[in-house]
This record gives structure tokens, sequence and C-alpha cells, in this order.
């Protein structure tokens, strides 16, 4: 840039630099006193996050609910046979969840090995723990046209694992999760399954206002990532349950 003789910029070029032009480059009281309102913020978010907890509550996709943990003698339910269990998880899979897939499946089955390998469902999450046993009740229900062969005693087995799952859900818990989700929808096929419906309306119910509490209807977010597409195949499974339930 050029600067010619009697501009006014000549003297900004030739100015020297002393005390008092670098004190001019400091921040104006304005500006300190917007930087001092902004630390106050912080530290008012801070306060509300930690006196208000249990108060406000952030939206459902950034929740971290408490997990219930099966960790006592009394609370521990008897796993079927390894063998009846396989059969139970496969007529599962075959008649529900491959029509609903509810589930990611490979998560589903690494938790299962993990569990039989362990020979418990110790510091397993309850929640889980009724979507175990409620997947064992839906497997053994009867079905027609059945090839392999019923394990011993399915039926009744199937009314033990439903009560089972009952006992495991924790219906009244704040801590939602999918799994409760999942469990009611379970629940609520396996009543209807077995003629009754008023329950089966009851759990259906239970499903849809644990899914609309954990933002399952909200599609907004359009990222894909597996808990993205599995919330979004629970929702919907959830809701053409109802209306299936609703036309018959």
């Amino acid at each position: 840039m050029v600067v010619h003789p009697g501009d006014p910029m000549e003297q900004d070029v030739q100015r020297p630099i002393t005390a008092t032009s670098i004190a001019s480059l400091q921040p104006s009281p304005v500006f300190e006193r917007s930087l001092q309102r902004s630390s106050r913020f912080d530290t008012a978010r801070k306060n509300i996050r930690r006196y208000s907890r249990g108060i406000f509550r952030p939206p459902p996709a950034h929740r971290t609910p408490p997990k219930s943990f099966v960790d006592a003698p009394k609370d521990m339910p008897r796993l079927p046979r390894r063998h009846v269990a396989d059969h139970l998880i496969t007529t599962c899979h075959e008649t529900f969840c491959q029509y609903s897939p509810v589930l990611h499946w490979p998560t589903f089955v690494n938790e299962y090995e993990a569990v039989y390998r362990t020979g418990s469902l110790i510091n397993t999450s309850r929640s889980w723990a009724a979507l175990l046993f409620a997947m064992f009740a839906i497997g053994a229900l009867p079905r027609q046209g059945q090839s392999a062969e019923s394990p011993p005693d399915a039926d009744t087995d199937g009314e033990l694992y439903h009560q089972e799952a009952l006992r495991q859900m924790q219906s009244w818990t704040d801590g939602l999760t999918l799994d409760h989700c999942r469990s009611a929808l379970l629940v609520s096929v396996y009543y209807v399954e077995q003629n009754k419906r008023t329950a089966g309306w009851t759990w259906l119910s239970l499903a849809v206002t644990f899914g609309t509490e954990l933002g399952l209807q909200d599609e907004t977010r359009v990222n894909y990532s597996v808990e993205v597409e599995t919330r979004r195949r629970v929702w919907w499974a959830i809701y053409l349950w109802e209306r299936y339930d609703e036309a018959s």
C-alpha cells in the first residue's frame, strides 16, 4: 500500500510504539464486563446442574438412567437348561423378531452367551432379564406347523417365564430403558396370544407410554447408527402391533 505525503494514514504508519499505544489495545471496560457476566453464567449453569438434579430432566436422548441389577440371591431367577433356552430363543426369533426386529440380534446373542457362560444373571440389569424371560415365554407358546420337537413342559414353562418377566420388569421405575419398551411389547404379545386381551391392551399402552417417555417417536435425527435404527424399529413395532391388535 502506498502512503502519500500528507495522508492521514502517514501519521499512523510513522507513529512510534509506546506504552500509551499498547494500553489502547487492552480490552474495553464493556468487553471486560461481558466476560465477567459470561463467567457468572457458567457458574450459574454448574449450580443448576448440581442443585437441580432430579428436578429438571434432560431431553430423552441425553438421559443416562440408573440401572437396577440382579445382584441378590433372592432376586436370582432360575435359568432354563441351555438346550431348552436355545430352542425358546430360536423360536422367538423365528416367530416374532423376524417380523418385528426390535433387537440388534448380534448384540443380544453376545449378551445371551455371556449369561450362560457365567451360569447366572448376576450383575445383569433387571430390564434385560425381563426381556430375556419375555422372549422365553414367547418361544414357549404353541404354534402351528412346528417342525422341531417342543421342549419338555413348554406350555407350563411359558407361564412361569412370563411371571418371571413381570417380576423383573419394575414398570414403575423412573429410569426407563429401551429394554422396558421391548419387554412390555413382548408381554402384551404373550397376553394376546393367550386370549387375555384386556391384559394385552394394558401392557401395550405401557409400551406406548415407555416409548413416548424415551422419545422414540422423534425421528428428527437423520444420522444413522445402530442405536438410532433400533429405537426407530422398536417404536414402529409397537405401532404396528397396536394397529394389528385394534383391527383384530
